[in-house]
């Protein structure tokens, strides 16, 4: 379990991944439904960020740039989910 620990970056790196593979697969097994391709690319863009903010080998001026790319995408997540609904 110590390792999982030390190692979590690994899993946020690969949640962009899936994430992305999981709307491109929706995408074509739903053709008739449409994508909103921009929030899209903010979901990943936020797991991304998030990912880098984990990840310990990160320079500081990197993991700065990321927690300010994860904050704005997740305002924007939330004010999407807000006046959408």
């Amino acid at each position: 379990m110590d390792w999982f620990r030390t190692h979590v970056y690994i899993a946020a790196w690969a949640s962009p991944l899936i994430t992305l593979i999981g709307f491109l697969v929706r995408n074509t097994l739903r053709p008739s439904e449409k994508m909103d391709w921009s929030m899209i690319i903010i979901y990943v863009t936020f797991l991304t960020c998030l990912a880098a903010q984990l990840t310990p080998g990160i320079e500081p001026a990197v993991r700065t740039s990321a927690v300010t790319g994860s904050t704005i995408s997740f305002g924007l997540i939330i004010a999407d989910s807000f006046f959408r609904h």
